[in-house]
């Protein structure tokens, strides 16, 4: 499974053909810090694997460190919500 872009949105896909018609849309995101949205996401490759990961930093992470893609600037954005908060 993967993202791909529609527009301004996201699609998430099942399978290797980008040509298949089974997708769930995961919702929009802004391509720019604008309307609220201040939450900056970057994408990372894994060190040990072909996987990707979304993340505001995972630099922490042993198996992204130093991976980030697109030159460490946002690849879009997302509007802070309360889910997700401990307290």
């Amino acid at each position: 499974m993967w993202f791909t872009r529609y527009g301004a949105g996201w699609i998430h896909m099942w399978g290797d053909n980008p040509a298949q018609v089974k997708y769930l849309g995961v919702g929009y995101v802004s391509q720019r810090s604008v309307c609220g949205a201040s939450i900056p996401m970057r994408l990372y490759s894994c060190a040990l694997s072909q996987d990707l990961m979304y993340g505001t930093n995972l630099e922490w992470n042993t198996f992204y460190k130093g991976r980030v893609w697109n030159g460490n600037q946002p690849y879009f954005y997302l509007w802070p919500t309360k889910k997700g908060v401990l307290g």
